[in-house]
């Protein structure tokens, strides 16, 4: 293999290494290489804290291609940095670029033939605290939304986007606990996470009940709504200035809320499914108080 040399600065000559090489070594941009001079020749070799690149093979022939959609996010999740997929069904191929495309952060398609591609992980690595933070905020703010557009009468089909990016954060968010320096509290901090994809879930099924049968959400449905707003906001707030006392408040909140809420389900009519979503977000609040606790303060 011939490089060419291109002069920089005054005295240094710098040329490429084979891309090739630098993927199957999972080197990237400000990584460390050794030199070592022998002779005329230069040996060029990972540093050695470099890890090995998880590999793995996917052999999906036989299978229907929404099987990706249950399937691919999976060695994303527990840090496979390669995944190789076979398949004998084009749609297989055009369903992993959708999934990728979706919610896998970092990963991409590097090879693809007619019945083989190769996935690879090209990101620089993450932080998981900056990615935790902003999975709350985009948590919180999918519930005002909802409770904004209903009290000013507008449409919720916009919403949705917000559901797919809550999905593409809390997919990396796995993924750096299943690589990353949290193993003392990974168990914790992944409750925390599923957790905040869950409430999510009842809030994208809130914007689709809704948006599909023409909802005309009622007063106390949408108050609702704005007491889950104030309790998601208290409960972040706790996670970063631990209060007994406030996790005993919140307790209290979402009992109460629970309370109404199972009184409002015996005379609704039809908004039995928003009234029980709603419910599920509150009930999932209370489940990760003990999690944030041994993660952020134990």
């Amino acid at each position: 293999m011939i490089r060419k040399l291109v002069k920089h600065g005054s005295t240094t000559l710098i040329t490429s290494l084979p891309t090739k090489w630098t993927k199957s070594m999972g080197l990237k941009k400000g990584g460390e290489i050794n030199i070592e001079v022998k002779g005329n020749h230069l040996i060029i070799s990972p540093t050695d804290n470099f890890k090995e690149p998880k590999r793995m093979t996917l052999d999906l022939r036989g299978f229907e291609s929404d099987f990706v959609d249950f399937i691919l996010p999976i060695p994303h999740k527990i840090g496979y940095d390669e995944v190789e997929v076979l398949f004998d069904d084009i749609a297989i191929s055009r369903r992993c670029q959708k999934k990728i495309n979706e919610m896998l952060l970092g990963y991409e398609i590097t090879e693809q033939s007619s019945s083989r591609l190769l996935i690879q992980n090209i990101s620089e690595s993450f932080n998981f605290d900056p990615l935790l933070k902003r999975l709350y905020m985009i948590t919180l703010t999918f519930c005002k939304e909802i409770y904004t557009a209903l009290e000013n009468g507008n449409d919720l089909s916009g919403l949705l986007s917000l559901e797919e990016t809550v999905n593409k954060i809390s997919n990396i968010c796995e993924r750096v606990l299943s690589t990353g320096d949290h193993k003392d509290k990974v168990q914790f901090l992944y409750l925390i996470v599923w957790n905040l994809e869950s409430i999510c879930d009842h809030f994208r099924d809130i914007c689709i009940y809704i948006t599909d049968n023409k909802i005309k959400v009622s007063e106390s449905t949408r108050g609702y709504l704005d007491r889950l707003t104030k309790l998601l906001d208290h409960y972040f707030k706790i996670s970063y200035r631990f209060d007994l006392l406030e996790i005993k408040t919140i307790r209290k909140s979402v009992r109460s809320i629970r309370k109404d809420i199972t009184v409002s389900i015996l005379k609704s009519k039809g908004e039995t499914p928003i009234l029980v979503d709603i419910l599920g977000a509150s009930q999932r609040i209370e489940d990760g108080l003990a999690a944030t606790a041994s993660a952020f303060h134990f």
